[in-house]
């Protein structure tokens, strides 16, 4: 990519920090301060994403080095379509529970809730528009958009209710779920299994307005 001339977009998990790459089906997820020299050609993209994730702070401050992007298929940073958004959804989902349940299971086997799992804030999804070279950024919660910023000017600070450190994914957990998105899985099984890993996130969100009811 010799010139940039588009908006792109970039897709990543600020709180995430996995210290090696793992592919869930057509998607990608790699340690961004591990392996973007390697995955990011284009200078112009490189420096403007280090400037961008020095945003992402911890809770005194301090920038973090725990961001995890999301590429389906190639690194090209384009925008993706519903089809391709519904994959790294579902993708992200197969990664929560692949956290979650494995510690949750550890934890009560051992009468310890000290060793509970993260919650589902720990893989909060981001998709992020930007155009190297301008500093100028928005930022969408929800379906609202907020925007007049540059970079420098706001940080995102680590949310408190990511939960416990004390977890690792279980592999074999996201092995098996790789296989939903071959093309010979029943499809009809495949929905009921990403609408009950969708449930499943929602059910371990930690925010202060989250239900009771989906506990």
């Amino acid at each position: 990519m010799d010139k940039v001339t588009n908006n792109l977009q970039i897709s990543f998990l600020p709180w995430a920090g996995l210290k090696k790459s793992i592919k869930v089906g057509s998607v990608t997820f790699w340690p961004y301060y591990i392996e973007a020299d390697q995955r990011v050609s284009d200078p112009k993209i490189k420096a403007h994403l280090d400037k961008y994730f020095k945003s992402y702070v911890d809770n005194q401050g301090e920038p973090l080095d725990t961001i995890t992007v999301c590429s389906h298929g190639d690194v090209d940073f384009r925008g993706l379509n519903d089809s391709e958004y519904r994959d790294l959804r579902n993708a992200v989902d197969i990664l929560i529970f692949a956290a979650t349940a494995p510690q949750t299971k550890r934890a009560v086997c051992a009468n310890n809730y000290s060793w509970g799992p993260p919650s589902a804030d720990v893989f909060e999804l981001v998709n992020q528009n930007f155009h190297p070279g301008s500093d100028h950024i928005a930022v969408k919660a929800g379906s609202l958009l907020s925007g007049g910023w540059k970079i420098g000017d706001i940080t995102f600070p680590k949310p408190w209710a990511t939960g416990g450190t004390l977890w690792s994914l279980e592999e074999e957990l996201i092995e098996g779920f790789d296989k939903c998105f071959s093309t010979g899985f029943p499809g009809d099984v495949r929905e009921r299994l990403f609408r009950s890993l969708d449930w499943f996130r929602m059910a371990h969100v930690e925010g202060g307005q989250v239900s009771g009811l989906l506990a």
